[in-house]
């Protein structure tokens, strides 16, 4: 039997998963019309940021690290992991491996 704490966390997990997975599925909107997961296309913070989960997108199946992202957009690792922690409250790796996480369900669910 369950005590009433590991139930709490498991709806608090649940929860937290839901917001991830919300927030993955954005990420499927297309930007050939010009929307886009982000409020200001202007912003060059928001377009560092779109850059690389457009890289995320295109290369998750590669050793891809924070180092080499940055090295593609020629701005630094720390800057970066700034950007992905301050604006999208996940670091690099946690929406790496949620983005691999999520083809790998898909890929699954496209499988017989």
């Amino acid at each position: 039997m369950e005590t009433l704490g590991q139930v709490v966390k498991a709806v608090q997990e649940q929860r937290e998963n839901e917001k991830v997975m919300s927030m993955v599925e954005r990420w499927e909107i297309p930007s050939g019309n010009g929307s886009s997961i982000w409020a200001n296309k202007g912003d060059v913070l928001d377009n560092y940021l779109e850059k690389a989960i457009s890289i995320i997108r295109e290369q998750y199946m590669n050793n891809l690290s924070l180092k080499s992202v940055a090295d593609q957009l020629y701005i630094s690792e720390s800057y970066l992991a700034k950007l992905f922690k301050n604006r999208m409250n996940y670091t690099f790796l946690e929406l790496l491996t949620l983005y691999r996480m999520k083809e790998a369900v898909r890929l699954l669910e496209q499988s017989d």
